[in-house]
């Protein structure tokens, strides 16, 4: 069959080489929809018969799109669009997922990211984007000083660390449409869940640790997160926000002592640990003042965060080397968060 000759890779690069050459007539959204449809059916051209069971990857991503349309609709059931926004950021995020993923998040991202907007309608309308937003412009605008103290060498970092922060973009937007929809109904929704970089050190500021971890380090910490991650899927799902709160503080309490141990900085993952929490504990507050009309948007919301922990970890174990010279980026470069 025709099916079974063509090459993967090949037909792959071509789907992308297509999809490329309409990027910049399409919106981020509009292309991160039209490139996971694609995806969906180049997997679903690759399969081996036309009796086997549909790929759990393609699945997920079909659910995503299926849903996502729904956030601005009033009457309509949140539940289907939790569990799928749910389970597509578990996947887009996991350690095994497919880099055309991330990739496409990322393409998707850019292009909100350059997207001509009211920059005040966005602090209101859309909280998450606009600090997403905020976040990629400060580190954009900080990392040649950096490639400057280092010779170049945080170049490669100050790129990771954008590219990951792209890939939020197309997630952040979905959000800020359901949460308007909250909003609406009177239910204040992601309302108090971002802090303003206003307030981050400068960019001279030396580090206070400048150690790194060593191998037994490094396992000791991406064990405590991937601990941390599943338990946060498992309480989330319940929607148990009181659960999501002590295992943020337990987790916020096992990286600072590591850190301690190590004399280093694990100040992303702070970050993002004391995200989870924060959003946690608005979470468990809006349940009770507002008859769980928030639940099914803040468990998405949580394991959204949640998923991108070990992701963006890594960036940590990444900037210690130049913590060891002196250079601040990445700890320099995050609001503090009031959580617990």
């Amino acid at each position: 069959m025709l099916r079974r000759s063509i090459n993967r890779p090949v037909l792959f690069v071509l789907l992308l080489f297509l999809a490329a050459t309409t990027v910049s007539a399409q919106t981020g959204q509009s292309f991160l929809v039209d490139q996971l449809t694609l995806m969906s059916r180049f997997s679903e051209v690759q399969s081996h018969s036309d009796t086997d069971a549909e790929n759990p990857d393609t699945a997920i991503i079909k659910e995503f799109i299926k849903n996502i349309g729904t956030e601005n609709d009033a009457e309509q059931d949140d539940s289907p669009l939790s569990e799928s926004l749910a389970a597509f950021c578990r996947h887009a995020f996991a350690d095994s997922s497919n880099p055309g993923l991330l990739r496409t998040l990322q393409v998707s991202g850019r292009l909100q990211y350059h997207a001509r907007g009211n920059s005040q309608k966005n602090v209101a309308e859309k909280p998450f984007s606009h600090h997403v937003k905020e976040a990629i412009s400060i580190n954009k605008a900080r990392s040649e000083f950096y490639a400057m103290a280092s010779n170049g060498q945080t170049k490669g970092l100050s790129k990771l660390y954008t590219s990951f922060e792209y890939c939020l973009l197309p997630l952040a937007a979905i959000f800020d449409k359901w949460a308007q929809r909250l909003n609406k109904r009177g239910v204040p929704a992601m309302q108090n869940d971002f802090v303003s970089m206003a307030g981050i050190p400068a960019r001279e500021t030396a580090p206070r640790h400048t150690g790194a971890f060593d191998r037994q380090g490094a396992l000791a910490f991406d064990n405590l997160l991937h601990a941390f991650q599943r338990q946060v899927y498992a309480a989330a799902s319940r929607k148990d926000f009181l659960k999501v709160q002590l295992l943020a503080i337990d987790a916020l309490n096992g990286l600072k002592k590591l850190a301690m141990q190590n004399n280093c900085n694990v100040s992303l993952s702070i970050h993002l640990v004391e995200s989870v929490g924060l959003a946690a504990r608005n979470a468990d507050l809006l349940s009770r003042q507002h008859q769980k009309k928030a639940d099914n948007f803040y468990r998405a919301f949580i394991i959204l965060q949640a998923a991108g922990v070990r992701m963006f970890s890594k960036l940590d174990i990444k900037a210690q080397p130049f913590h060891m010279q002196g250079i601040g980026i990445i700890t320099n470069d995050l609001p503090a968060i009031p959580f617990p």
